[in-house]
């Protein structure tokens, strides 16, 4: 909750859960807040249930799964705004995530620029070739 109330328009939550792969940590309610802060998305290396409801939410979820049980008595928050390994990449607070159905990219702050010239310049010749 703590996470949450400190939340700002455009926070991605990157929620690792050394890849449990039991219970779903990311529900209906979360993202029910995390959409009213304004929160661009989450990605979760673990499970998220109410899929359909967060669906109907329009808050972008990308998780590995889902599951019916929730993380109540099954795992609890140790730390929040911290460096933290999802999916087997570092990612800390700042850096920018990008997702789609196709997949994640985390973006250290330092390199954005770059990385945005670098993008712009490959959509750029792929739209020659057409």
């Amino acid at each position: 909750m703590e996470a949450l109330d400190c939340t700002v328009a455009g926070d991605v939550f990157v929620y690792s859960t050394t890849n449990d792969q039991v219970s779903g940590v990311w529900g209906e309610l979360l993202a029910t807040a995390a959409a009213a802060k304004g929160a661009a998305g989450a990605i979760v290396d673990g499970l998220t249930r109410d899929a359909r409801r967060i669906q109907e939410l329009q808050l972008p979820v990308f998780a590995v799964g889902i599951s019916s049980y929730d993380s109540w008595g099954r795992s609890e928050v140790i730390a929040y705004d911290i460096p933290v390994q999802c999916g087997g990449v570092q990612v800390n607070p700042g850096d920018d995530v990008l997702a789609d159905y196709d997949g994640i990219v985390v973006i250290p702050p330092v390199a954005i620029e770059d990385v945005l010239a670098y993008a712009e310049n490959k959509a750029a010749r792929e739209k020659s070739w057409q």
